[in-house]
């Protein structure tokens, strides 16, 4: 399948879905009119039938009217279910569009919430934020599932965790289908607030068992019968009044007992109500796949019991919960509530329920972020099908970036250029100097952004790429900070310090530096790349650092086994600069300052 071959799939999945859930929101409204009508013809009939003296025909209207008036509500949310669906996928094939598209500005998610942190190169290689690649990957539906995709970016896996996840994404990515229907069941609810499952984890993770008291359990099975059945003897003059009294004062204590420990359970899980369905539905379709890569065969063995299905158990969760919730209404709370202690009989069911999984939850909801992680990258895979799976070597090997056609993921492909590179061996640097706009830092972050893809177990943007495990660490966008007192000059030394500071820890590091230095003089500028570039390569350190300072390409002379100069050139084509953005061995000498300066209005004086 070619790139076209993708966006023709989503387009015409859009045509179906649209047609489906025009379809099923005609069904929908239809059948509301035919409920208030049926429902206005049940009350007629029964009015008719009790003024004509008609009993057995008023019970029988009321009867069948009702029954089917039942079937209609359930009828009618069949088809509200399936018309929601057939939006979400709607939803889903019409942003994967945009994304085959690069319409960035179309895409919800971003992922800022996940950059908070000093990170070695997130806020280089627009890992999160606006264009970023979280957005142009993210296919999670619930924050978990963001977070892990998050977490993936972020952190590097070891090479038989990222070879495991390729098997898996390549799998996933045959089988799309079954993808966005995940994604079509994640999307039935809103999960904005992040709070939600903390305070879940928080409820779950409590043992109170207040209400796994036998004596507890005996007086709520016993009390609303006892209530009951009192209430008919004295009625009938059996019993004195004074003991459905009792029964009801009984009630009424041993709720009151209990009111704040309900208060605060609901305060504690009603909000997760609607986010425990959601991971139902997910789960229970998990559970209902069959797959063949042992990653996901681990997952999937995560929610697998001989005694329950994980799926009910989450469904039973939320449906305590969500019954729980009508203690609420007051109206329930005295005509049903309080003579039957229905509060008390959930919460028995809800404590019974944490006792028995209260140390599994967590576990579940981490497969689902793990699976809605490995459908993001699954998602990237189908619509980008020319990409290749990068070949991971072991820990133990020896450093090695080496790529054919590599690429920006984030440049649309009819304006991306791509470019060839090897780096092999310990303590090497590539210098690339080239003039302004012709893309040097383009491609350092091109270097950098494909190897963060490449070890989360995606494909990426190149015909081949090989290299072995390291830490990817960058200095491009320094800014400096008013709040902090530190100039810009002052944040690009921290950054420096950083690297330095990692090195030392012994781990393999790829650094990407970008115009090191600006905010000082040309002199202390040269002096300082000079003396870093030293000490990184006698640190063993492997990376590319781009440079404006000509002067700096003598050093291959002094370290001609370590240190190869690359350069990006222009040329004046016509009177305007012309860019090809192709990396080219060797030093640069072609410089397009005065020629920008002079385009935008500049007038350069003229030596003498």
């Amino acid at each position: 399948m070619n790139p076209n071959t993708a966006l023709d799939f989503f387009t015409k999945n859009i045509d179906q879905y649209q047609g489906l859930f025009t379809t099923a929101q005609a069904q929908y409204n239809r059948l509301s009119v035919l409920r208030t009508l049926w429902f206005l013809a049940i009350g007629i009939g029964i009015v008719y039938f009790a003024n004509e003296r008609q009993a057995a025909l008023m019970f029988t209207c009321l009867f069948v009217g009702a029954l089917v008036f039942i079937l209609m509500i359930k009828r009618h949310r069949k088809i509200g279910e399936s018309r929601d669906v057939y939006q979400n996928l709607l939803q889903i094939n019409q942003e994967e569009k945009h994304r085959c598209n690069f319409q960035f500005e179309l895409l919800a998610a971003k992922g800022e919430a996940f950059d908070k942190e000093q990170h070695p190169y997130t806020g280089d290689l627009d890992i999160f934020g606006k264009y970023s690649l979280f957005q142009y990957l993210n296919r999670a539906t619930t924050l978990p599932g963001q977070a892990t995709l998050a977490s993936w970016l972020k952190h590097a896996a070891s090479s038989q965790e990222i070879t495991a996840r390729q098997k898996a994404i390549k799998e996933l990515a045959d089988n799309i289908h079954w993808c966005q229907e995940v994604q079509a069941s994640g999307r039935s609810s809103t999960l904005n607030d992040a709070g939600d499952l903390p305070k879940l984890y928080a409820w779950t993770s409590t043992s109170e068992g207040v209400f796994q008291k036998p004596a507890l359990k005996v007086m709520a099975k016993l009390l609303p019968f006892a209530l009951l059945i009192s209430v008919g003897l004295a009625y009938w003059e059996y019993v004195p009044n004074i003991l459905p009294v009792t029964f009801f004062l009984i009630q009424s204590l041993l709720l009151g007992k209990n009111f704040k420990t309900v208060s605060q359970t609901l305060e504690e899980t009603s909000q997760s109500i609607q986010v425990l369905k959601v991971f139902e539905k997910t789960i229970r379709k998990i559970e209902n796949q069959s797959f063949q890569a042992p990653w996901l065969q681990e997952q999937q063995a995560k929610l697998s019991s001989k005694k329950y299905l994980v799926s009910a158990e989450i469904k039973r969760l939320a449906t305590l919960l969500e019954r729980l919730e009508y203690r609420q209404n007051p109206w329930f709370f005295v005509f049903v509530n309080w003579v039957t202690l229905f509060e008390v009989h959930m919460m028995i069911g809800l404590e019974k329920w944490k006792a028995r999984h209260q140390s599994h939850i967590q576990d579940w909801i981490e497969v689902v972020g793990n699976i809605e992680a490995a459908l993001s990258l699954a998602g990237y895979c189908f619509s980008n099908p020319e990409n290749a799976f990068p070949e991971i070597e072991n820990q133990e090997a020896p450093f090695i970036y080496q790529t054919e056609a590599l690429g920006h993921p984030l440049i649309n492909t009819g304006e991306r250029v791509v470019n060839d590179c090897e780096i092999s061996g310990k303590g090497k640097c590539i210098l690339i100097t080239g003039s302004n706009m012709s893309g040097k830092s383009t491609f350092l972050r091109t270097l950098g952004i494909n190897a963060v893809l490449a070890f989360t177990g995606a494909p990426v943007c190149a015909k081949r790429l090989r290299l072995s495990p390291f830490q990817v660490f960058t200095s491009m966008r320094t800014k400096d900070s008013l709040h902090d007192h530190v100039s810009s000059f002052y944040a690009e030394l921290q950054r420096i310090q950083q690297l330095l500071s990692q090195i030392k820890q012994g781990e393999p590091v790829f650094y990407l530096l970008d115009e090191l230095l600006k905010g000082t003089n040309s002199k202390d500028r040269h002096q300082g790349i000079k003396a870093l570039t030293r000490q990184l390569l006698q640190a063993q350190a492997t990376g590319c650092i781009s440079t404006h300072d000509l002067e700096l390409v003598g050093m291959e002379k002094h370290f001609p086994e370590h240190l190869i100069n690359y350069s990006f050139n222009s040329s004046l084509q016509n009177g305007k600069l012309h860019f090809d953005y192709h990396l080219h061995k060797g030093p640069c000498f072609s410089f397009s300052a005065s020629a920008l300066m002079k385009e935008i209005g500049i007038e350069l004086d003229v030596e003498e």
